[in-house]
């Protein structure tokens, strides 16, 4: 798996798009397929068959790559192999395994909490919403994909950092019309969910916080990465943490499910204003009161849905209206350019 990992990223780095993404579902179109035709041919899928069955999957997924960059990887020799660009790389990529480790735990203790401090309803609740939330990953992962190369192939060609403050006013404006149709819609999801779900619409919207801020963040902090100082990355894993699990152990208890979400909202903030201000503070500094006021509104107003949600719940979706069209006005040049670019001969007299 490390190696299709490095292998993709030649990929990804050339912007082939379709080979690459043909690499990240190949595993997992081989994984399907090969237990389909083990369970029609022996019916058995004991641990070890399912052991080969994942293995055989990434290997195929090796050979795959093995051969699409047969021509890059002849160009290789031993000349490529320098001392002094492997320290810096084990400089930069170090704490990147510690930050990596902790916010492993940042994802986790929830779960931990809820299994420990509350009940297995609770549990089971809170995983519902997240499961919903979750189709937020998919915006996080695909702008991941492409916001990473990108930016720093610009620094490596000198051009495009200009345009950082404008990408992180963009995110912020999608990021808030998210959170503006969820909270506006999430009563559709009592009839995806039985009853005994009900909750779930309102502790919705503290789940999209995790997904929708650390994707904004990928682009305010991204000085962290570029000024290759990730250090501060373990520095923000560790006050992350550290309020991750106070905020747990006093809201789980009480709140179960709902004090989950809360604590997943308010400990990504914290993690999306302490990435924005240190690559802010060792980069450049990017416009951010626009920033933080969308988003500040964003988190306190999920965290009301989710506690209040049941009693003011016809309140909040016309106060998530009426946020909405407050920032339909406010990014209402932005709104026109896009127009405007997709139907140039649009006249707005």
């Amino acid at each position: 798996m490390v190696f299709n990992r490095f292998l993709s990223l030649i990929l990804r780095m050339q912007d082939d798009a379709l080979l690459f993404s043909i690499s990240q579902i190949i595993s997992k179109f081989a994984l399907v397929s090969l237990v389909i035709v083990v369970v029609s041919i022996s019916g058995y899928s004991g641990f070890l068959t399912l052991l080969f069955i994942t293995f055989s999957s990434i290997f195929f997924t090796f050979i795959f790559l093995l051969f699409t960059l047969a021509s890059t990887l002849k160009k290789l020799n031993s000349s490529i192999i320098c001392f002094e660009n492997i320290s810096k790389s084990f400089i930069f990529g170090v704490p990147l395994v510690f930050s990596g480790l902790l916010f492993s735990a940042l994802t986790s203790f929830d779960r931990v909490f809820l299994k420990e401090y509350s009940s297995l309803t609770e549990l089971g609740l809170y995983s519902v919403s997240i499961s919903f939330a979750a189709v937020a990953t998919i915006f996080q992962s695909v702008f991941s994909v492409i916001w990473a190369p990108t930016v720093y192939k610009w620094k490596a060609q000198g051009v495009g950092l200009d345009m950082v403050p404008s990408i992180s006013s963009t995110i912020t404006f999608l990021v808030s019309l998210i959170f503006c149709l969820a909270g506006i819609f999430s009563w559709l999801v009592d009839y995806l969910i039985p009853s005994e779900y009900g909750d779930v619409k309102y502790i919705l919207v503290s789940c999209l916080v995790y997904p929708l801020l650390y994707t904004l963040s990928e682009v305010t902090g991204i000085g962290i990465g570029i000024t290759k100082k990730t250090y501060w990355t373990v520095l923000i894993g560790l006050v992350c943490l550290f309020v991750n699990v106070v905020l747990n152990f006093v809201l789980i208890p009480t709140y179960g499910a709902k004090g989950a979400a809360i604590t997943t909202a308010i400990t990504f903030f914290v993690f999306f204003i302490l990435r924005t201000e240190i690559s802010s503070l060792i980069w450049f500094s990017i416009p951010r009161v626009t920033i933080y006021t969308f988003i500040s509104l964003h988190v306190a107003l999920s965290c009301c849905v989710t506690f209040f949600g049941a009693v003011y719940n016809d309140t909040f979706i016309l106060v998530y209206l009426i946020l909405l069209i407050f920032t339909l006005f406010i990014y209402r040049k932005f709104l026109f350019l896009v127009v405007n670019r997709c139907c140039p001969h649009a006249r707005w007299d």
